[in-house]
């Protein structure tokens, strides 16, 4: 109930706004969009960082903690999205075989001839 009810909510927002700033300029338009994607992403990523806790949303200190949980969520998200990003930085993607000879194709497969090119986490130049 909880569930639809916000659900709701979040629609009629979005309703909201896209009538508000429909009757502005057109480009008004890319911030309505941005502010509906915000809307949804705050929802969805809400819901999904409190899924499977039981949270009393009656009291003050469940908004509370529900807000801790949400912003150390989006939190560690960033952080997971930091050390990607220094994963794929660091990779070393000059290492490709062009050659496209079937000698080195076959030679290159075999784990004698290949090169530890791992990446270890942790250990950025």
């Amino acid at each position: 109930m909880i569930v639809e009810t916000t659900m709701l909510i979040v629609v009629l927002a979005i309703v909201f706004i896209w009538i508000l700033l429909k009757f502005k300029e057109m480009r008004h338009k890319i911030f309505s969009i941005f502010l509906i994607l915000l809307i949804l992403f705050t929802y969805f990523s809400f819901t999904a960082s409190l899924s499977g806790r039981n949270i009393d949303f009656t009291t003050t200190s469940g908004w509370g903690e529900a807000i801790g949980l949400y912003f150390s969520w989006l939190g560690n998200a960033f952080v997971n999205v930091k050390s990607i990003t220094a994963y794929a930085i660091g990779a070393n993607w000059n290492n490709v075989n062009t050659s496209g000879t079937a000698q080195n194709q076959t030679n290159s497969s075999s784990p004698a001839n290949q090169t530890n090119s791992s990446f270890a986490w942790g250990k950025l130049k």
